[in-house]
């Protein structure tokens, strides 16, 4: 990234509008939101397109846009990411740039399945799907058929989505990509899981996790970890899920993944939820919420804030639970996820009641879009 840096800062010096200047600014975008740096991220893909409108720079255009749509999505403002997307996918459209085009409905849909619109998601999978087919393109045809299968889980359709996953999962062998293979594994785990079917989900997770550990994918293996964990909470083999996180918080501070870090100090608040030990949850929520503001990822806040109420509630901190419950309401209502706001209102009508519905508690189960 020095290397980077170095680079601009010559060129603006010597050439300050020089084109190059609009790849250089992405690039080096793309290397902060690697290290979960999404506000410095966005800083330098909006100066790119910036340069980018000057010199009419469509292709530029098109892609800082999208940058800053996928840069927005990840840190939990997915509503502000759809008009960046949008953008993007006229200027893809105006040079005939098909891959992009095709690319982009994807990201699309991506950023309407975090808004809860599933319908509409699965409407710009498809488009997706039709092009990457047209193409040829056997990995972004696996990837919309992944993304397909993502949605139709999260609608509670649970064949349609094996039937997409199994598909994704065939191509995924058939070009030989590991990585793509371990995410199709991955997925149709976590729909045995809400199938209720938990050793057939631990099945598909450890073979995700096997791969993983084959290639040298540490993220994928943390969250396969994280998987495995929620599969063992399930039949009740608390000290086995915890065991599970534990391994992936490790991975997670290792590899510098400070998402994965706060999602899996929510997990474990979890877990210790569940075990009744509701002040030691409160601790890892705390972490979690930290965390979670620190890199600017609003959902996961929301979520910390959600589940650190239910923990309060538990140990009679009655004002204190309010308020996370009210702060986590506010937060999903701003991004739009008007099904995690009723929830809220839920929690906010069972504490005045004084029975806290404790057991509505937000994981942070890893859905490998």
């Amino acid at each position: 990234m020095a290397d980077l840096q170095q680079q601009i800062a010559q060129l603006e010096q010597t050439t300050p509008e020089s084109p190059l200047l609009v790849t250089l600014y992405n690039n080096l975008g793309q290397a902060y939101e690697s290290r979960y740096d999404d506000k410095q991220a966005i800083e330098f893909y909006e100066k790119a397109l910036l340069l980018a409108e000057a010199k009419k720079d469509v292709a530029g255009q098109a892609r800082s846009l999208r940058n800053i749509g996928d840069a927005l999505k990840n840190c939990g403002r997915p509503a502000q990411a759809v008009g960046y997307y949008e953008r993007a996918l006229a200027q893809y459209h105006s040079v005939e740039d098909r891959n992009g085009e095709a690319t982009t409905l994807g990201q699309l849909g991506n950023t309407y399945d975090d808004l809860g619109r599933y319908s509409q998601a699965i409407q710009f999978y498809q488009q997706s799907l039709e092009i990457m087919r047209k193409l040829g393109n056997r990995l972004g045809e696996a990837s919309s058929l992944g993304n397909l299968g993502n949605a139709y889980y999260a609608l509670g359709y649970y064949s349609q989505a094996i039937q997409f996953h199994e598909q994704c999962l065939e191509i995924m062998r058939e070009i030989r990509n590991r990585q793509g293979e371990t995410m199709s594994l991955g997925n149709l785990g976590l729909i045995y899981y809400a199938l209720n079917q938990y050793p057939q989900a631990i099945q598909f997770h450890q073979q995700s996790l096997e791969i993983e550990r084959e290639i040298g994918d540490r993220l994928g293996e943390a969250n396969s970890l994280g998987n495995l964990e929620l599969a063992y909470n399930a039949l009740g083999q608390h000290p086995s899920a915890i065991q599970f996180h534990q391994q992936w918080l490790e991975i997670a501070r290792e590899t510098g993944n400070r998402r994965g870090e706060a999602a899996s100090l929510g997990n474990l608040g979890i877990e210790y939820h569940a075990l009744g030990q509701y002040s030691q949850a409160a601790q890892f929520h705390q972490q979690h919420l930290e965390i979670a503001r620190e890199i600017g990822d609003l959902r996961g806040e929301a979520t910390s804030l959600f589940n650190l109420g239910n923990a309060l509630a538990k140990i009679d901190q009655k004002s204190e639970a309010h308020t996370s419950y009210e702060a986590a309401r506010a937060l999903f209502a701003d991004m739009g996820l008007d099904h995690l706001v009723e929830q809220c209102d839920s929690a906010l009508r069972s504490l005045e009641e004084l029975e806290p519905d404790s057991s509505q508690v937000l994981d942070e189960n890893v859905s490998n879009d």
